[in-house]
């Protein structure tokens, strides 16, 4: 059941945040023409996105055999 919801949800966010028309990769995007609120929209998603990669990243922590004097 809440697998299907995230799903859905997923989904949702992704139609939210697909481009209207198709972007044209040799013609770059001008911030100016778009509102404020898309563009705080989108930088709530980008760091959203950040916070999930950095939960994936594995954190190495560093061993008094790697010579770190900040480690006792």
């Amino acid at each position: 059941m809440i697998h299907n919801i995230l799903l859905w949800l997923q989904e949702r966010i992704y139609d939210w945040t697909k481009p209207a028309t198709p972007v044209d990769p040799s013609r770059p995007v001008s911030d100016t023409q778009r509102s404020y609120l898309e563009l705080l929209f989108e930088r709530e998603l980008l760091r959203h996105q950040i916070r999930i990669l950095e939960r994936q990243v594995d954190k190495t922590r560093s061993s008094p055999k790697d010579g770190d004097s900040t480690n006792p």
